[in-house]
């Protein structure tokens, strides 16, 4: 076989990288700060300029041209025959915008992972993605015949009788590490009733280049256990060696999810027979932290923290710091700590759990920074993200285990809205409840009552200040009235507020913004999903005047 230049494309070719604000209306003036606001200059900096200078110091590409070169190459290779459209899919989350996923094939023989996405909105093409491999000459001619392909793959899988009888073969081109594309045969034996390996031979030399599975052998099954509140859950657990464990490996959920006992050193959870009726903490933290996957997964079609799958550490029964009723993100783990005076278990609670695992999100996304505004806000997101998830999950209704616009309420043994204990925040009403004990007041629904904090503070309020955005989006998912403005909101429905507040906070803010910047966002946000004219941005107007900010 011969060794061909190789080159694999991975591109990210946007439309237009300006444009002006193309909202009808956006916050001007900022009670807070008492500043006039333009919206297109930002510290005296008019963004297109510095744009275009960032261009001339080649740190930033020109990127239409680059999507009208990649257009028309593949526009040719479609000609060819050499990308077929193997399904189109419209977006969820904003209208007419359609993604056609096209498969590479070199000689009519599919490329392996050889696919390019274009993307479209309103018809006209505004970015391509994907891998596109540059394969070459490439030898046809296969040495080995399917069946002795198929008994390779048997051979090297160790089975007792190799036949030489695949369940399917077909012919691929493989991409190799060494930077040479080879004609293969993807194998599929069945080791197993219901079990099955998939390889990737070498058609010349019967190398085995790749293997896949249908199932994580010795891993991946399904556990059932009691949670902190009694209930019985499903939720995945790994069997190695007759004993099974509080670990996905990827059998279920495409990530590694993995839970560790602080009191064990760190351990992970065992148990003999799949049935965990000992710790319901770390069942509960297992089973809510998977349901907040599938809520980003399914409803707004993220794929974990990052948006990448990556593995997801839960820590249970932590002390680590002297903390106790608290659950954190740190960057690497989410943390479920010990109870104490307030006998809370915030594992037990979805919205908690959301919470904190939101706080990733934004780790690989705005990244906003823990302190002041821009700190609130990050907390602020967490408490929207948790109550979306609850909602989606829980049937509607007061108790345990039912959807409402408290925030943390099952984290306790039993139920009482709260009202018995201060740290519980609401976003239907968070004049009700005081995260400061009343030391400085209830907690703020508007902006007139913003507290200007230290740092020394709550680092500068970042959870005291934290609620006013929250109740902006109930008014704009649930509608009513502001107790201080008097505004009314129309209620658009949890599914469209949360869209609308998602795509703010992980496509427009930044690490430094500020409570302003987060209107702004969202209104551009209802913007792009539902266009100038439509009743749900005039909610978001409203919604966004309801809390003290002047819309023009």
């Amino acid at each position: 076989m011969k060794r061909i230049a190789f080159i694999v494309y991975f591109f990210l070719a946007a439309g237009l990288l300006f444009s002006e604000y193309v909202g009808k209306a956006y916050v001007t003036y900022d009670p807070i700060s008492g500043q006039k606001i333009r919206v297109l200059f930002m510290s005296g900096i008019n963004p297109r300029d510095h744009f275009s200078d960032e261009i001339a110091k080649g740190n930033l590409l020109p990127k239409r041209g680059d999507r009208d070169s990649l257009r028309d190459r593949f526009s040719a290779e479609i000609a060819k025959g050499n990308l077929v459209l193997r399904r189109s899919d419209y977006d969820s989350l904003i209208e007419k915008m359609e993604h056609r996923r096209f498969s590479q094939f070199h000689m009519g023989i599919p490329v392996f992972g050889g696919e390019i996405i274009q993307h479209f909105r309103d018809d006209k093409l505004a970015s391509i993605t994907g891998h596109y491999y540059e394969v070459g000459q490439v030898d046809l001619v296969p040495l080995l015949s399917p069946d002795e392909a198929a008994k390779k793959f048997e051979v090297a899988l160790e089975l007792d009788h190799p036949t030489g009888t695949a369940e399917e073969i077909s012919q691929v081109i493989f991409p190799a590490v060494d930077q040479t594309c080879r004609l293969c045969f993807q194998v599929k034996v069945k080791k197993n009733e219901g079990e099955y390996e998939i390889g990737i031979v070498d058609a010349q030399s019967g190398e085995i280049l790749a293997r896949d599975t249908n199932v994580q052998f010795d891993g991946g099954v399904i556990g059932l256990g009691t949670d902190y509140h009694g209930v019985t859950r499903k939720f995945p657990t790994y069997l190695e060696e007759g004993t099974y464990y509080l670990y996905d490996d990827k059998a279920i959920r495409p990530y590694i999810q993995a839970v560790y006992d602080y009191r064990t050193g760190g351990y992970v959870p065992s148990d003999a027979d799949n049935y965990w009726d000992q710790d319901g903490t770390s069942v509960s933290a297992h089973y809510n932290v998977g349901l907040v996957y599938d809520f980003y997964y399914l409803f707004l079609g993220r794929s974990g923290m990052n948006g990448n799958n990556m593995n997801t550490n839960i820590v249970t029964h932590s002390s680590l710091g002297g903390y106790s009723d608290n659950a954190s993100w740190n960057g690497v783990n989410l943390n479920f700590y010990v109870s104490g005076k307030q006998q809370a278990q915030y594992a037990a609670a979805l919205d908690v759990v959301g919470h904190e695992f939101s706080h990733g999100v934004t780790d690989y996304s705005s990244d906003l920074i823990y302190e002041f505004q821009p700190g609130a806000l990050n907390e602020s997101f967490s408490d929207i993200i948790g109550h979306a998830v609850e909602f989606f999950w829980h049937p509607t209704g007061t108790g345990i285990y039912f959807a409402e616009w408290l925030n943390g309420e099952d984290a306790f043994p039993s139920y009482d809205y709260g009202i018995s204990r201060g740290y519980v925040r609401s976003a239907e009403d968070p004049n009700r409840y005081s995260q400061t004990s009343w030391s400085l007041g209830p907690d703020p629904c508007h902006l007139s009552q913003y507290y200007d904090l230290p740092f020394s503070y709550d680092r500068g309020g970042v959870h005291v200040n934290c609620t006013i955005y929250p109740h902006a989006f109930y008014l704009l998912a649930a509608g009513g009235t502001s107790r201080i403005s008097g505004i009314s909101v129309s209620g658009i429905g949890l599914e469209k507020a949360t869209k609308i507040y998602y795509r703010a906070w992980v496509y427009y803010l930044t690490k430094r913004s500020q409570f302003i910047d987060a209107a702004n966002a969202i209104l551009q946000s209802a913007y792009d999903l539902y266009g100038g004219s439509s009743n749900e941005y005039a909610q978001t107007i409203r919604s966004m005047q309801a809390i003290g900010w002047i819309v023009e």
